[in-house]
């Protein structure tokens, strides 16, 4: 049962790095890289639970328009895309994307350009809703397979035991 449930985890996983970068979000690999997840046992079951990078959460929700971002991380993202060099020029790029950002929110309008797929966000979500049915059916046969197992455990020792009070 774990093994298939790591399966289906790799697989999820697998997804939401194809989808990170048909929606632009490869500058670096480094968001894509930090996806991971721990399959957690618990009173009830298990639990698939996935991790990644603190800033995925913006690049999966956005940022709304009014909000102002850190300069020093655009900068850094300005250095690693190579939209500008030298300091002065990484520090004015930063700015001015820092303006863009709090004046329409990110992804900003010009931010499709980077896009094969037409999404800038939601890639968690849609990852999720495109493969809802695969997952339901792997867990449903995952959980069904326990089931049958413990099922078949629970009247073998029943049938050993009315064997042997005979």
């Amino acid at each position: 049962m774990i093994k298939r449930l790591h399966i289906l985890a790799a697989f999820l996983i697998d997804q939401l790095r194809k989808e990170l970068e048909a929606q632009g979000h490869n500058n670096t690999g480094e968001l894509a890289e930090s996806l991971r997840y721990e399959i957690k046992s618990t009173s009830d079951g298990y639990n698939i639970v996935f991790y990644g990078k603190d800033y995925a959460k913006f690049v999966n929700n956005g940022i709304r328009s009014g909000k102002w971002v850190s300069v020093m991380a655009l900068a850094k993202w300005v250095e690693e895309r190579g939209i500008a060099s030298g300091d002065k020029e990484i520090k004015a790029a930063a700015f001015a994307i820092r303006q863009k950002i709090y004046n329409e929110g990110s992804p900003t309008r010009g931010a499709f350009a980077f896009t094969s797929n037409g999404r800038r966000t939601e890639f968690v979500e849609i990852v999720f809703a495109q493969n809802e049915d695969y997952i339901l059916k792997e867990l449903f046969a995952i959980f069904n397979d326990e089931i049958t197992s413990r099922l078949d455990n629970v009247l073998a020792q029943n049938k050993a035991a009315f064997l042997a009070s005979e």
